[in-house]
């Protein structure tokens, strides 16, 4: 994990992320991608900072870290949502925020529009 010991660099932050859990087409295992995850949460909180999440076919495992990770800080941001709609009621309640980009313009993304 990088230090942010360098007030001039930590001045410059805004967000960290994008962070989370992509199991399409998996490189890494989901052991790793959820430790790393729960790592960059961690760094978010500390340094009261939002965090920018990638969900991709992982959207149960995301629920559980934010459940477990974010009971007490409020600020996440799903970055390009494409999941359920119960999943979207669910992180609606943890307060967290989405973002719909390109996805929604795919012509197969009716429900999702």
């Amino acid at each position: 994990m990088v230090k942010l010991e360098n007030e001039a660099i930590g001045n410059k932050l805004v967000a960290i992320g994008e962070v989370g859990l992509d199991y399409f087409k998996s490189r890494s295992g989901k052991d790793k991608q959820k430790e790393t995850f729960v790592a960059f949460i961690k760094l978010a909180k500390k340094l009261s900072l939002p965090l920018v999440i990638h969900c991709r076919d992982s959207q149960s495992d995301i629920y559980s870290i934010l459940k477990d990770e974010f009971t007490d800080f409020k600020k996440i941001v799903f970055h390009c949502f494409s999941g359920p709609e119960d999943f979207l009621d669910k992180c609606l309640a943890l307060g967290a925020m989405f973002s719909f980009t390109a996805n929604i313009t795919y012509p197969k993304a009716t429900k999702l529009k």
